[in-house]
């Protein structure tokens, strides 16, 4: 019997494997109860389409016979009627009723070696040559007991249940010692399984050669021989070197560690000295407001990021001195919330730039305490630098300042400093490594805010050093919250300590975003229509920016700020060229260029990928993406220029190319050696369709499946070209090939799908300066 699945369109095989008795199915119907039906030469079977479940009757179920005629099957009323060989069989499949009836199913012998074991105690214990077993049971179920099912498990050597069907005996050979567990189960002739089985537990022992203490003895015998000689050995080899190793081993160690921490200190602070010259230069120059907007902008940009360096270059020398043991604790008198009010307050300026609300809440405290400002400073401004950072316009960054008292003394021993933020949170898997010096989270939402990775290590070592403790708690898309528990002494501890003295606006701990001008408008309109099309995609806002305002003199710039927004500006746009980051949120450079080149839309454009990857293979990987120029970080302007320029220039080339195969009558037809996939496709469906009168811009767009806008921008960035025009010159083309052939000027008008003669002459003259019959008279003479 086949089952037709319509869901998947597939036919299944109902056979004898599934439970049907014979493998002939001759007549087929159901029951109100939407139960299948079926004779086979082997007596009746139903089939629950549900449960897939099979019922078999024969014989000795009250048949007449178990051999069925073909189509010898009627229903009326929920009555079934069968044909067979010995006369009809006719039922209500209602009136049929299961035998649900409860029925024990016990083990009635074991047999150990072809001997009978009495069943008197559970488990029974077997020796090791004891392993040839043989199992008899029985169901109690005495309506056809013949038709009765079993299946048994021996737990211990069978994965799954063992179909006896009939019989009631199960054997077993060569077991190996172990501990078994039998269990058996039963079902009646009407498939009605017993609702609990039947057990015995077996032990089969081991011989004493392999019992566990047995495998002891071995085990320590051939470990106290190795034992012994690796002793023996090593103590002869420690008692001669011990001695000489640890003492070259702690020389080496110290020169390393004076080595490592002298070249640290020694390379920034020959860094130092350079940004020194870099930042005062510039800070001079943007005090003396003599410049225009613009390059007061690119001075700024300068400072910043020099200002960036110089921060990153103090917390190198911070860790160099925890490292050497040379920062010490350096207490001074003060109001605590008054003070972190004032670094918190430094970040007011760049947080309401980013559209981040910064909110401060604090306790009461007594008037002043005991604590090392340099250092809480510097915990708080890394704390907070990176809660704005990694936290959206419209996110909240709350910074609650809380007392802990001394169970003892009942005064203010220390201080609790929380910072939430609502940013993008931290994956479980790296919350333990953030404190980790060069650790950094690098996932796909992170690589925007991309940092160094030693400033929460500074942090931690800070806090460490002056007796605190920093505990963070983070989810992903929610926030993080970072809580920082410092000590504080009172004033009594100290009477010499210095009055500490902080001004707010004397910290600048955030890089400032770039003010927006309309220059670097990324949607201004270009000066002119045939000014190249350029598309910048950058996650770093200031370099992105930057580019915008060298490269807008030249081109009609757009930008974009991860790979997924290029490649909808992309489509949209269509530019000339795209100039695309590597390493970027939500899509990388290299599936954008795999997308660019891969679309017929956008396949047209060239590619530059500006990236710090400067690598052989990652150039490799990039150019085999089809990027057209990969250029590498830091780069000259020139150079990017004249890039830009030669792939400029190479595009207006083929443009020229294009149209020349126009405009020269001898050159061969346009289809014949144009290598661009568009455009043959686009003359194809011209050819095709010359003699069309009314074949006109929407009628190409619709052909090839794309926007009248998208057909235009891509038209016009291969050839220079209206759609318009390319249809009108490309009607002009083919009328030279066909007057050539020989038509006349008539023919020719019809054919390529001009409505008159007359106007066809008009167009012709204008394209060719000459009309068709003078063309003819030319090209007659030239034959």
């Amino acid at each position: 019997m086949n089952r037709f699945d319509p869901k998947t369109g597939l036919f299944s095989a109902i056979t004898q494997q599934d439970g049907i008795r014979g493998n002939s199915v001759v007549g087929i119907t159901s029951d109100n109860a939407g139960m299948i039906w079926f004779s086979t030469d082997k007596g009746l079977s139903k089939l629950d389409p549900r449960t897939k479940s099979i019922r078999n009757y024969e014989l000795n179920s009250g048949l007449p016979s178990n051999d069925f005629l073909e189509n010898a099957v009627f229903r009326k009323n929920n009555q079934l009627f069968f044909g067979s060989l010995n006369g009809a069989v006719q039922f209500n499949p209602d009136s049929i009723r299961d035998d649900t009836k409860p029925f024990p199913v016990y083990i009635t012998k074991l047999n150990v070696l072809d001997k009978a074991r009495p069943l008197t105690s559970n488990p029974v214990v077997l020796h090791h040559d004891e392993n040839f077993l043989s199992f008899e049971f029985a169901a109690l179920a005495y309506v056809l007991p013949e038709q009765n099912q079993y299946a048994y498990q021996l737990i211990g050597v069978d994965k799954n249940w063992v179909q006896n069907g009939n019989r009631h005996v199960a054997n077993y050979t060569n077991l190996s010692p172990g501990s078994y567990t039998f269990q058996v189960k039963a079902a009646n002739s009407d498939g009605i399984w017993s609702a609990k089985g039947a057990s015995i537990q077996l032990v089969i022992l081991p011989p004493w050669w392999a019992t566990w203490w047995a495998y002891s003895i071995y085990a320590l015998l051939v470990g106290g021989a190795i034992w012994g000689y690796i002793r023996f050995y090593t103590n002869r080899i420690r008692q001669q070197q011990e001695l000489e190793f640890n003492r070259r081993e702690a020389e080496q160690l110290k020169a390393v560690d004076e080595l490592k921490t002298r070249f640290f200190s020694n390379i920034t602070h020959e860094l130092r000295t350079p940004l020194s010259l870099i930042i005062s230069p510039v800070e001079k120059l943007l005090a003396g407001h003599q410049f225009d907007p613009s390059t007061n902008q690119t001075l700024a940009l300068v400072q910043r990021n020099a200002n960036q360096l110089l921060r990153l270059i103090n917390q190198l020398l911070d860790l160099s001195k925890l490292e050497a043991n040379r920062m010490t604790v350096s207490l001074m008198r003060g109001e605590v919330p008054q003070f972190v009010y004032q670094v918190v307050e430094s970040f007011r300026q760049a947080a309401e730039q980013k559209g981040v609300a910064l909110v401060y809440t604090a306790e009461e405290f007594p008037p002043e305490h005991l604590f090392d400002a340099d250092k809480w400073e510097k915990i708080l401004t890394n704390l907070l630098s990176n809660a704005l950072k990694f936290t959206a316009q419209g996110g909240s960054i709350k910074v609650t300042l809380t007392s802990v008292l001394s169970p003892v003394i009942k005064e203010v021993s220390s201080v609790q400093i929380n910072i939430a933020d609502s940013g993008i949170g931290i994956s479980p898997q790296s919350l333990p490594h953030i404190f980790d010096r060069f650790y950094q989270v690098d996932y796909s939402l992170t690589r925007a805010y991309e940092g160094t990775g030693i400033g929460l290590s500074l942090v931690k070592e800070l806090v460490e050093l002056l007796g605190g403790t920093i505990s963070v708690d983070s989810q992903l898309g929610v926030g993080t919250t970072f809580m920082v528990t410092l000590p504080v002494q009172p004033l009594s501890a100290s009477t010499n300590a210095p009055k500490m003295r902080l001004s707010a606006n004397k910290h600048t701990t955030i890089e400032q975003l770039p003010a927006s001008t309309s220059r670097l408008n990324s949607n201004q309109p270009p000066k002119h229509e045939q000014t190249p099309r350029l598309l910048i995609v950058e996650d770093n806002s200031e370099l992105r920016e930057f580019l915008t305002m060298e490269l807008s003199a030249f081109y009609h710039v757009q930008n974009a700020a991860n790979g997924e927004a290029g490649w909808k500006l992309a489509q949209e746009e269509l530019p000339d060229i795209v100039i695309s980051d590597l390493m970027m949120p939500k899509l990388d450079g290299y599936e954008l260029t795999r997308l660019i080149k891969s679309h017929p839309d956008t396949d047209h454009i060239a590619v530059v990928i500006l990236t710090a990857k400067a690598a052989h293979h990652s150039r490799i990987e990039g150019l085999q993406e089809g990027a057209d120029d990969y250029l590498a970080k830091p780069f000259h302007l020139d150079e990017l220029h004249l890039r830009l320029h030669n792939l400029i220039t190479r595009q207006q080339r083929i443009r020229d190319q294009y149209r020349r195969q126009f405009t020269l009558p001898d050159s061969p037809t346009p289809l014949d050696i144009t290598k661009d996939p568009f455009l043959r496709r686009v003359y194809e469906l011209l050819d095709n369709h010359l003699d069309n009168p009314s074949l006109n811009v929407d009628w190409l767009a619709d052909q090839l499946a794309m926007s009248r806008k998208t057909l235009y921008r891509k038209i016009h960035s291969l050839i220079q070209l209206a759609p318009n025009e390319l249809i009108r010159q490309y009607r002009l083309r083919k009328a030279i090939d066909l007057l050539r052939a020989g038509r006349n000027v008539a023919e020719t008008t019809y054919l390529v799908g001009f409505k008159s003669p007359s106007h066809f002459t008009i167009v012709f003259k204008e394209f060719y300066q000459k009309t068709p019959t003078e063309f003819i008279t030319t090209n007659g003479k030239n034959t």
